[in-house]
């Protein structure tokens, strides 16, 4: 059953890469960001912090890497050319970066793995969009889940 699932995921995340950029689906879990301009002044407990992501080939970098517990809007940009596009994921784990479990076909990250909890994903995130997502103090990575190595710690004290 796992295997089903992984396999699942992983067919999920492929698909997101090759999806039309053009798609009126955002692809988005996490909660939207609020307000006529996009922004949200206040979240569940008190401040929003913004973070820029940029997502390259071969990594993920961050503005911050580490936030105070609250809202926090990941503005993320993708710069990776041509149709491929990335898969961000805000994921809760203890498991350090270049640790993180490989599907079964061992091409992409694995979400469904022990350990981890993805708390906010952009399935198609080419050019520039937005994930809102309430992070407790924890150990979290970002991550592109469709390329091996596309990941950067990040903490929320």
């Amino acid at each position: 059953m796992a295997v089903l699932a992984a396999t699942m995921i992983l067919a999920l995340a492929g698909a997101a890469c090759q999806a039309d950029a053009e798609s009126d689906d955002p692809g988005t879990t996490g909660t939207a960001p609020t307000g006529a301009d996009g922004e949200t002044a206040t979240g569940p407990t008190g401040e929003v912090t913004r973070v820029e992501v940029t997502i390259d080939n071969g990594s993920v970098l961050s503005s911050l890497d580490s936030v105070p517990a609250g809202t926090v809007i990941f503005e993320v940009t993708t710069l990776h050319g041509g149709g491929d596009g990335h898969a961000f994921g805000v994921w809760r784990t203890d498991i350090p970066p270049d640790e993180l479990p490989l599907t079964t076909l061992g091409e992409a990250l694995d979400p469904t793995a022990e350990g981890i909890e993805v708390v906010g994903f952009l399935s198609r995130a080419r050019g520039t969009r937005e994930l809102e997502v309430a992070l407790t103090p924890s150990n979290y990575v970002l991550v592109c889940s469709v390329h091996e190595g596309e990941v950067a710690p990040f903490e929320v004290t």
